[in-house]
């Protein structure tokens, strides 16, 4: 992955502490994220996993009313999609 995927997880997590997200679901999402993000630059193989919690944390995030987390997430995970590192299977 890029610094720039970094760079916009690095933003995501900021927001999240701004808007004083204290779900224990969603800060696992995230802090899994934060995670897989760093793997998936030594590994690509990873990035499956990178986008099923970005998916997640998506989910949560759209269903409790966090609009901005929301948006910011799937433009991350566009940018996941777009790498192309995502596996086919």
């Amino acid at each position: 992955m890029s610094s720039r995927l970094s760079n916009e997880i690095s933003k995501l997590v900021g927001m999240a502490r701004f808007e004083g997200i204290h779900d224990h679901d969603t800060i696992k999402e995230l802090t899994m994220v934060v995670g897989l993000a760093y793997l998936v630059e030594l590994h690509p193989h990873c990035s499956a996993q990178l986008r099923k919690h970005l998916q997640a944390f998506i989910d949560l995030t759209c269903n409790r009313g966090h609009r901005e987390l929301c948006e910011r997430s799937e433009k991350i995970i566009e940018m996941v999609d777009g790498s192309g590192m995502t596996d086919a299977a």
